[in-house]
């Protein structure tokens, strides 16, 4: 009765408490109405108490009427609050969006309980994307910065020219000289200093600055190839970075890591994969290759690594990695996503370059290596084989 929950609640909420502090002494006081519907309370007491002061008796009320709302409802609710999903026999007002209604608790709580899950997922997706993003534009500002850096020191060829020519065009050219600035003068007749090795000839210092010339010019030609593809590639990652700032659903969090290689799990519960060592890709359906790196990290892909039903695929007639493709419950591989394993396993072999290529593949149970065997050397029984072009998914930023 209000009666007898007015008098409990006087003995442990004092009238003199802090209005601000009503919700954490309410909360204190009756634990079993938990977070949310205590703040349905206090906001209703707000409503109808404009005097900023405590008075038990319509809290009383207020719970009463709550504690009956509840008890005869016929309506259970899936409510979002801050991104979350919360199960509740009440509206608790305009802060909290009715995902959906039922008229079966057990329905509605299955369905919010899925919900949970599925933002946990999203948020830990959302978490390990960030952190992948961040790791990878601070690598590729740095690589931008030192090469438009390198490429602000070209400045210093012209300088280096004109030294190894006036230090080869100087007739005592076989001496060594006695300081580490050489002064000699330069077409224009004006004294210049020149730094020198005082252990090599003139004409040996001459060949060092044009040895600097030639690497200077080498190191120019990569940059100007290797340049706007860094950049374009950090615009694409930048580009991701802003979509999953906007609070994205879980469907495009899963497609930017399709696109930039990243395992996705198909439950929370999966435990982490040691998968570091190896190159990975996620394929259409979402499952994960794994590729081999060298000849040691095959053999411990193949040998150690891989489960007995998982495909294992390798190009077939020549050398290559080992990919293995994780088959995990029931779920099996459509015909697409064995393609595109076999693509990346042509792609990571000496076939390369080839319009087609035919990759052998089979399960890891019939996969076995001779003792003795050189390392990546392995007998392969059962195989099936299938023609594709080499060649990574498309947008992959895997690592080479």
């Amino acid at each position: 009765s209000i009666e007898e929950l007015e008098s409990y609640l006087s003995s442990l909420i004092l009238e003199d408490v802090a209005f601000e502090n009503i919700s954490t002494e309410l909360n204190r006081a009756l634990p079993e109405l938990g977070k949310h519907y205590c703040e349905y309370i206090i906001a209703e007491y707000k409503k109808r108490n404009h005097n900023n002061n405590i008075y038990i008796r319509l809290l009383c009320e207020l719970i009463i009427n709550l504690y009956s709302d509840c008890h005869f409802t016929t309506k259970f609710l899936c409510l979002n609050y801050d991104n979350s999903y919360i199960f509740s026999l009440v509206n608790l007002g305009d802060d909290y969006k009715t995902v959906f209604e039922s008229a079966s608790v057990s329905d509605s709580i299955r369905r919010t309980i899925s919900l949970r899950r599925r933002e946990q997922r999203r948020s830990e997706l959302l978490r390990k994307l960030r952190n992948t993003l961040e790791q990878k534009l601070k690598r590729l500002q740095r690589t931008i910065d030192l090469l438009e850096n390198e490429e602000k020191s070209e400045e210093r060829l012209s300088s280096y020219k004109l030294w190894a020519e006036l230090l080869i065009s100087q007739e005592n050219g076989k001496i060594k000289p006695t300081e580490e600035n050489y002064m000699t003068k330069d077409w224009s007749d004006n004294e210049i200093y020149i730094p020198v090795s005082t252990e090599k000839t003139l004409i040996e210092n001459a060949e060092h600055y044009y040895g600097k010339i030639r690497n200077a010019q080498q190191a120019s030609r990569i940059r100007k190839q290797r340049l706007p593809k860094y950049k374009s590639e950090f615009t694409i990652l930048n580009d991701y970075r802003t979509q999953i700032n906007n609070t994205p659903s879980i469907d495009t969090l899963e497609s930017i890591s399709q696109q930039l290689s990243i395992p996705i799990k198909k439950t929370m519960e999966t435990g982490k994969e040691h998968s570091s060592k190896f190159r990975t890709f996620t394929l259409e359906g979402g499952f994960t290759l794994y590729v081999g790196k060298s000849a040691a990290n095959n053999d411990e892909l193949t040998m150690k690594f891989a489960k007995q039903n998982d495909l294992w695929f390798h190009a077939r007639g020549v050398s290559g990695s080992h990919a293995v493709l994780r088959i995990s419950g029931k779920d099996k591989p459509t015909k697409k996503t064995i393609e595109q394993a076999a693509e990346i396993a042509a792609y990571y072999s000496s076939a390369r370059n080839a319009s087609y290529t035919p990759v052998a593949y089979t399960e890891k149970k019939y996969i076995r290596k001779p003792k003795g065997a050189n390392p990546g050397a392995v007998i392969m029984e059962r195989e099936k084989v299938i023609m594709v072009s080499p060649k990574l998914p498309a947008g992959s930023v895997g690592d080479e």
